[in-house]
This record gives structure tokens, C-alpha cells and sequence, in this order.
């Protein structure tokens, strides 16, 4: 499940924390799957930036795009216990900080599994 909640990524704006409105959907169908998951399961959703702004406030702003997500998965029916959130900052690019366009595609949300 998480692999395929990590290909369909939602990434954000610089300096935001909103959910784009085009990734509600996507939001609410994968709500669907994590509440189909066993009791014992607990997957992070991991908030990441891209390496503009100062470190201290990049970690604040990855922390917020997790917590966002946790609390709308959690508006749409899933346990709170079945989610932590954390955030990266800067700290795990998943592409180069090279351009816009890698920023934007660092600027995003990745889930994994805590527990099985």
C-alpha cells in the first residue's frame, strides 16, 4: 500500500502547507485502503521541503505538511492511531535541488510502515 501511496505523491507549494484541492480525491481514496489495514498497523506520513529557506524553518514547514495530511486522512475515517507524523526539513531530497522543478518535486509528502 505504501508504494502505491508514494506514487501518487502530493507535493505543495514553496513555503505551504495546503493540500492541493486536485489531490483530495486521491486523499480520500487512499483513507479508504488504510482503514482496511490491520489494527496493528501504524505508517508514517513523512513531510519533506525543498532546500530553499532556513533549516529551522524548512523542519516547522515539513512537520505542518505532515500534520496536514495526517488530520485530512484522519477526517476521512482513519484511526489517529494508525498514523504518526513526522517531519524531514530538507534533509532527504528525493531528487537534486537543482531547479524548480526538482524542488517542487522534493516538496512533498512519503508514507512507510512503522509497525505491521
Amino acid at each position: 500500500l505504501t508504494k502505491a501511496l508514494n506514487i501518487f505523491i502530493i507535493n505543495f507549494d514553496s513555503g505551504k502547507y495546503n493540500i492541493p484541492q486536485a489531490r483530495m480525491k486521491f486523499l480520500e481514496r487512499a483513507a479508504t485502503y488504510i482503514k482496511n489495514l490491520p489494527q496493528s498497523t501504524v505508517l508514517e506520513v513523512g513531510g519533506h521541503t525543498d532546500d530553499k529557506g532556513k533549516d529551522a524553518d524548512n523542519q516547522t514547514l515539513s512537520e505542518n505538511r505532515a500534520k496536514t495530511v495526517r488530520d485530512q486522512l484522519i477526517k476521512f475515517g482513519v484511526r489517529p492511531e494508525a498514523l504518526v507524523m513526522k517531519g524531514y526539513g530538507e534533509s532527504k531530497p528525493k531528487v537534486p535541488n537543482t531547479d524548480d522543478n526538482n524542488r517542487f518535486l522534493n516538496r512533498r509528502i512519503e508514507y512507510s510502515v512503522i509497525k505491521q
